[in-house]
């Protein structure tokens, strides 16, 4: 929600939180681990404690933290 209120306070734009990936043209948004970022051989496995990282590709952007 917080990514959501931002980029629609930067943008204008509300950007839409779905839970399951659609075969639509839209730009996806993947915040933390799932399903969809192993799909795509993302992970958070060698990251410290507080490192994020932000891997970006035609048509997706994914956000991997750990607290």
């Amino acid at each position: 929600l917080e990514l959501q209120y931002y980029l629609k306070k930067i943008s204008g734009a509300k950007v839409p939180i779905v839970f399951e990936k659609s075969d639509d043209d839209n730009i996806k948004i993947y915040v933390g681990k799932s399903k969809y970022t192993d799909e795509l051989g993302i992970d958070d496995k060698d990251l410290k404690y507080g490192a994020f990282r932000m891997v970006s590709g035609p048509d997706y952007l994914v956000l991997l933290g750990l607290k």
